[in-house]
């Protein structure tokens, strides 16, 4: 699948015009929610790529499901996109967490003060069953923003932001954020931050590592920041975003690289942020501009896969000319760490490309026995990896038995070219295994190669040059042969005429010497040909 992987990738559309060198991005599915009616928000992904997105839509939400499998894809302005089904509208908020209980998956909503209570109490969660989508209410009296929820890595608990923690005129004296027993339904106090600094609360999201320091997306009357929180409760280290330029502002939804390890955000003025903590968490960040010229972004996820999914309020296809208003998902890779309960995929098992340079002597494109091989011959490797990465490309030269061969390369789409050594004519070049790429001139193009599988007789065939030479004399007793003492004929035309091994004709010019010797020099085979002298 991982090569099927990166030939998907390479027809897929892009979000952001400046993404930071070494990262990939792919527009992963387009919803069917335009941005004028509501955004998404929440995002979770699944063990098997499942990508799951809820609507920010108020006492309901509907949830955006992306198919992973490539079979289901689908061409808009020719650019492949993953399918998507819309569920009905259920109770939920924004925010969104995937978590198993006793060995049952559910997602969980933050719900709203206004989503929580239907004549039957007021809530705080939405408990979602997946894949049947029913949903039972939790956290009876300790209502939610609708906005930031996680799983405590360490506890298995739910942590989720309290009603309180947003923006009001005048500021709550506090910001509550709230821990939920997934299995009991009890509720406890997590930490209760002041609300004249931490006044709203997008996103939340446990460093993965240890989960020792619960990161919150803090907006306050004047800017946005990224908070972090010590498993005491206390707002241990605040980084201030600057501007769009420099580092982007509002910041919404959280993610993690692994090595080197950093902290994402997606932004609502179409950026995102890197965030480096050389001295630790408990030290404010350094903020730089991670990615820009998005659209305006909300909550993030990582896969198994290392890619963060990310919600982008308009859609950019393969041609960026073309675009539109519909919620999208875009894919970055890759590196990032996936929250608990999903388990990073293991990397693909490694491949090889392999082959020969060998004399064709029959000019038949096949490596015959007694075909000699040809070493000393340069042979260059480019390629995009399975998540659309280019990588370095590798050189090798053929052994003296003409044998080549690429190892330890990741699943992905490769061409193998060749130096035409300088001694031979370039001749047929035959593709082995895999076989599914494009013959070029002296090149193997775009070969998919599956993680695990070894290609080989990837075969370049040469030719060695052939010459033509003669005599023009007088043949005194006329029987077809130069005998002794017969004179060669100096200064005579001679016209070499015919068709070489690919179709090519042939017309080359020459003239006898004062012995009345005349030679043509090595070149291509010939099919037919013809001397003629005048």
């Amino acid at each position: 699948m991982a090569a099927g992987l990166a030939a998907l990738y390479a027809s897929m559309g892009r979000s952001f015009g400046f993404l930071a060198p070494g990262y990939a991005q792919h527009l992963y599915g387009v919803s069917s929610l335009r941005s004028t009616s509501f955004s998404l928000g929440g995002v979770v992904v699944l063990q098997d790529g499942t990508v799951i997105s809820a609507e920010c839509r108020g006492p309901q939400t509907k949830l955006h499901i992306f198919d992973p499998d490539p079979s289901t894809t689908f061409t808009k302005y020719d650019t492949l996109l993953h399918k998507e089904t819309t569920s009905a509208q259920i109770v939920g908020g924004c925010g969104l967490a995937f978590h198993n209980v006793a060995g049952t998956g559910y997602l969980f909503s933050n719900l709203n003060d206004t989503s929580s209570s239907d004549g039957d109490g007021t809530f705080g969660v939405a408990r979602i069953a997946w894949p049947s989508l029913s949903v039972t209410k939790m956290a009876a009296n300790f209502p939610g923003n609708g906005l930031g929820i996680a799983v405590d890595p360490q506890s298995g608990d739910l942590i989720y932001a309290g009603v309180a923690c947003r923006l009001t005129n005048p500021l709550p004296p506090s910001c509550p954020l709230y821990r939920l027993n997934p299995s009991t339904g009890a509720v406890t106090t997590f930490a209760s931050l002041p609300g004249s600094q931490l006044a709203f609360i997008d996103g939340i999201a446990f460093e993965p590592t240890r989960g020792d320091y619960l990161f919150i997306t803090n907006r306050t009357t004047t800017r946005g920041e990224l908070d972090v929180v010590n498993r005491s409760g206390q707002v241990v280290s605040r980084t201030p975003l600057i501007d769009t330029a420099t580092t982007g502002t509002d910041p919404v939804g959280i993610g993690f690289h692994g090595s080197p390890s950093f902290v994402a955000s997606n932004n609502q003025d179409g950026t995102m942020t890197e965030y480096d903590y050389p001295g630790g968490y408990e030290v404010p960040g350094i903020p730089t501009r991670f990615a820009a010229g998005g659209s305006r972004g909300d909550m993030i996820q990582a896969g198994p896969d290392g890619c963060l999914y990310v919600t982008q309020l308009q859609t950019v296809y393969n041609d960026p000319t073309k675009t539109d208003n519909f919620n999208s998902i875009v894919q970055i890779c890759g590196g990032f760490v996936p929250p608990p309960d999903i388990i990073p995929n293991p990397p693909p098992s490694p491949s090889s490309l392999c082959g020969f340079v060998y004399s064709d002597a029959n000019n038949n494109g096949t490596r015959d026995g007694g075909e000699a091989g040809i070493g000393g011959v340069t042979i260059n490797l480019t390629v995009s990896d399975y998540l659309d990465f280019p990588v370095s490309a590798s050189t090798t030269t053929s052994s003296t038995d003409g044998s080549y061969c690429f190892n330890n390369l990741q699943a992905g789409t490769y061409t193998i070219s060749e130096v035409q050594p300088g001694a031979y004519l370039d001749g047929k070049d035959t593709q082995g295994a895999p076989g599914n790429g494009t013959i070029g001139s002296d090149s193997f193009n775009n070969i998919a190669l599956a993680a695990g599988y070894n290609g080989n007789n990837n075969n370049f065939g040469e030719l060695k040059p052939s010459s033509l030479s003669g005599f023009v004399y007088e043949d005194k007793d006329n029987d077809g042969k130069v005998d002794s003492g017969e004179p060669g004929i100096a200064n005579v035309t001679v016209t070499l005429t015919g068709t070489d091994d690919r179709g090519a004709s042939v017309t080359m010019p020459g003239a006898t010497g004062s012995d009345g010797a005349y030679s043509f020099a090595p070149g291509r085979r010939a099919t037919t040909r013809s001397v003629v002298s005048r």
